[in-house]
Order: C-alpha cells, then sequence, then structure tokens
C-alpha cells in the first residue's frame, strides 16, 4: 500500500508493529474440557481392544504373582529366569522419572517462576504475548507512553516497508521476523494537542497496525538507544498497560 498521496495530506502517517510470541506450550485444559477428555479416555478403553503393552502388562502380572507364590513356597525360581528382567512397571517408572526431570528442567508447572519477569521471552509460555514499548524518539530525556512499536513514514515508501523498518530500528539481534501480509490490520487515528499541531503544522496522526510473529528461536534485543523501556505481555496485561481508543483499535490482534 504507498501512500505517496496521503503524505500530502494535514496528518501525519505512522506504521506500528503488532509483535507477537505464539505460544510454546499448549494451555493448560479448563474444567469442563478435563472432564470432556476424561469421559473420552474411559469410552475408548472400554470399547478398545488391548494393545501390545497393555498385554505385556498382564502377562507381567501373572508372572509377579507367580513369582511371589513360589517364594513363599521356598520353591527355585529359574523356570521364571528371563521373563521378569524388565517389566512395564519398570519402564513407565524410567517415564515417568524422564517426565519429571523434563517438567523440572522446563519450570512447566511453576506458572508463578519468574513470569513477573515481563523483559523474558520465557514466561507464560501458554498464552500469547506481544511486545509493547515506551519509545525516545529521538530524545535521550523523553519516555513516551506505553505503546506498540511505532515509526514516521516516509515519502516513496510502501506501509509495508516502513514497518519493517520500524522493527529494523527498535529490535536488535538475531530477530526472525515474518510480517503478516501488505495490509495493515487495522488504524487509530487521533488529533494533536494545539501548540502540537501548529508546530508539525498537522491535524493528528493515522497509525496503521501491522501483525508479525516472531520465530521461538530469535535472539530478542531492543535497540537502547531508541527503547527507554520494554515488555512482553498477554492480553489481560495489555488491557491494564494500554487504554482507550488506541487499545480498542488493536483488541482483535489478540485471537487465543
Amino acid at each position: 500500500m504507498r501512500v505517496s498521496m496521503l503524505t500530502r495530506t494535514s496528518w501525519d502517517i505512522v506504521a506500528s508493529v503488532v509483535l507477537q510470541r505464539a505460544p510454546i506450550i499448549a494451555s493448560p485444559m479448563s474444567p469442563i474440557e478435563r472432564r470432556y477428555q476424561d469421559m473420552l479416555l474411559k469410552v475408548e478403553k472400554e470399547s478398545s481392544l488391548l494393545n501390545d503393552h497393555e498385554l505385556k502388562s498382564k502377562k507381567d502380572q501373572l508372572l509377579l504373582a507367580k513369582k511371589a507364590e513360589l517364594e513363599a513356597s521356598g520353591k527355585d525360581l529359574s523356570e521364571l529366569e528371563g521373563e521378569l528382567e524388565v517389566t512395564n512397571l519398570m519402564k513407565e517408572q524410567e517415564w515417568n522419572a524422564r517426565a519429571d526431570r523434563l517438567v523440572k528442567n522446563y519450570k512447566l508447572n511453576e506458572r508463578n517462576d519468574g513470569e513477573k519477569d515481563e523483559k523474558s521471552l520465557q514466561r507464560l509460555l501458554d498464552r500469547q504475548l506481544v511486545l509493547v514499548v515506551r519509545q525516545k524518539f529521538g530524545q535521550k530525556q523523553y519516555a513516551s507512553p506505553w505503546k506498540l512499536p511505532e515509526i514516521e513514514h516516509r515519502q516513496g515508501e510502501t506501509l509495508r516497508q516502513t514497518a519493517e523498518r520500524c522493527l529494523g530500528e527498535v529490535v536488535s539481534g538475531d530477530l526472525a521476523v515474518q510480517i503478516q501480509g501488505n495490509a495493515p490490520v487495522s488504524i487509530y487515528t487521533f488529533r494533536y494537542p494545539k501548540p502540537v499541531a501548529q508546530k508539525k503544522n498537522k491535524n493528528g496522526a493515522k497509525i496503521f497496525f501491522y501483525n508479525a510473529v516472531m520465530s521461538p528461536k530469535s535472539d530478542f534485543q531492543v535497540n537502547k538507544s531508541e527503547i527507554a523501556d520494554f515488555g512482553w505481555l498477554c492480553a489481560e496485561e495489555f488491557n491494564q498497560r494500554v487504554t482507550g481508543d488506541y487499545r480498542k483499535s488493536v483488541h482483535t490482534c489478540f485471537l487465543e
């Protein structure tokens, strides 16, 4: 979308990027989802045939009972030699131990550990997060209100090119990002206060929003010369931090 005609109007044209970190793991099931899953598992268990693992478990139980009987009567256990070397129970205990280590290493059940660190991409792994920033806009002592990264359009650029330049100026590091589509997903229009409008000879600004999704493998860093502060927020946190018509303009970007 070229905006050469728009730039000759009395409005500043701005491109903003809704940079998202998609969920990394599945969300916990709700109570009704859990009950429904339990019901399906029960029906499946009642109507299905035993698989090889389940047949082996039944055989193990019979052999263990026979072993206990032989031990109680003081008989030789040689006839069971080789049949109880590795039971399914042993395998399941090993699998459970490995699962516990996985949960512990990745802190999958520790939902309060580190999740208050809004600068961490490892928080709220089951939620969609969006980058919000306080930009300096070239002024060392200035920090804007919390907003999505944005930058003014330059003559001759498409809006998507402006959005790409926005990412390049506010973010550093080895970032793998995909901007979704050539057209913006939303627009927000606001008027400048009278002194600013007179100084810039503009009525206000029109902000065009683009969705972008970041790869989980990205090495994310902000450009500290341009960003005073930043945070990765879920939908509820975003609604508390960013208010008014600006928030309403991008509420559809949170689709979980």
